[in-house]
């Protein structure tokens, strides 16, 4: 089942001369409880495309249908309801609160759509991700890889259709971002959790069942391992 589709999208920066083709006409269907990684030279339109994906950018043509939803064609109010209720976004910057301590970081969504957390499912998460005695702490209190759980937390506890990672490890050392990986493995696996990421790192992609590459902002290749080979 698909949970996200794009048709012919289009995003375009510059005018004339000066224009870019971002993303270029892509096509691309996601299927529910896939992991799905974006690889390709800086520039060539990954980030782009995982923002168009996720409803952070409009894009000039096409459409994104998100869990049923077209995301070209509501209203930007609904727009934004419909990202905190079926999106999870994991940036590379981690993008936590510094006033708020974890939990609070981890409710932020909640609190925005005036909904009451699930704290049973919350407080599993916080176990698997060894957060749990460490919830009353705030960002700066903890290290690189603890905050990117923690927004690893953050993005799943609203049980989203889908998790978009921004290079979630650009900003770690190579064996914290491995954990990174096998957490993101992990959710995928445990919690059918669909995930599509964007990486430079070509060796953090064992966990995904299938690899687009793009160039020029366009998908030039298109390699499906398929969950039932892995």
């Amino acid at each position: 089942m698909k949970v996200l589709q794009l048709n012919d999208v289009t995003k375009t920066y510059g005018k004339d001369r000066a224009q870019v083709h971002a993303v270029n006409k892509v096509s691309l269907d996601i299927e529910r409880g896939s992991f799905t990684s974006i690889i390709g030279r800086s520039g060539s339109g990954k980030s782009t495309l995982l923002k168009i994906c996720a409803g952070l950018l409009k894009p000039e043509e096409g459409s994104v249908i998100l869990d049923g939803d077209d995301l070209t064609k509501i209203k930007d109010k609904n727009r934004c309801t419909i990202r905190r209720r079926k999106v999870g976004f994991v940036f590379q910057n981690f993008e936590l609160i510094p006033e708020f301590n974890l939990m609070e970081n981890v409710c932020v969504p909640f609190y925005l759509d005036d909904r009451t957390p699930d704290m049973e499912y919350i407080d599993e998460l916080l176990k698997v991700t060894y957060l749990y005695d460490k919830k009353d702490r705030f960002p700066e209190e903890l290290s690189g890889g603890e905050q990117q759980c923690m927004a690893i937390v953050r993005a799943l506890a609203t049980r989203p259709a889908i998790i978009f990672a921004d290079e979630p490890t650009g900003n770690l050392d190579m064996r914290t971002g491995e954990e990174i990986m096998e957490l993101l493995n992990y959710c995928n696996v445990r919690y059918q959790q669909t995930i599509l990421m964007v990486t430079h790192n070509l060796e953090l992609l064992q966990s995904a069942y299938r690899i687009l590459k793009m160039q020029d902002g366009r998908i030039v290749e298109d390699y499906d391992k398929g969950i039932e080979n892995l």
